[in-house]
């Protein structure tokens, strides 16, 4: 199997049984995080997003980190495009997943900010 069929295995059993209040969007944003890794080493490397919510993120990244940990997000640029440069913002890194190409790791936003500059659906309902 390969690994994209895997991820979307993944991603449509996440989605059936996905018990989140924030709904989840299979969107794609270039990324810089930035922060110190699990062995004390300052780090800065450009990502994408895997899918986003309104509050956090799940991307890939080769770099080792450990739930606890804090890293910088910013939305850089696409090639040939130009707008204002975005503001890094802070996020808690809430789980880490081996893959093949380094981690898939899950974040949170510390701030609450509003990263994306996307409007999401309403929250489930707790009932």
């Amino acid at each position: 199997m390969t690994q994209d069929l895997k991820v979307l295995k993944v991603a449509d059993l996440e989605l059936r049984f996905d018990r989140r209040k924030a709904k989840r969007l299979f969107l794609f944003f270039p990324i810089e995080i930035s922060g110190v890794d699990r062995n004390g080493r300052p780090f800065k490397e450009h990502t994408r997003t895997d899918d986003i919510s309104d509050t956090g993120c799940r991307l890939a990244t080769s770099v080792p980190l450990n739930c606890g940990d804090r890293i910088s997000i910013r939305l850089t640029q696409p090639a040939g495009t130009r707008f204002p440069e975005e503001s890094p913002q802070e996020f808690e890194v809430m789980w880490v997943h081996p893959i093949k190409s380094g981690w898939s790791i899950g974040v949170h936003n510390i701030h609450g900010g509003r990263v994306w500059k996307v409007s999401f659906p309403p929250p489930k309902s707790s009932t």
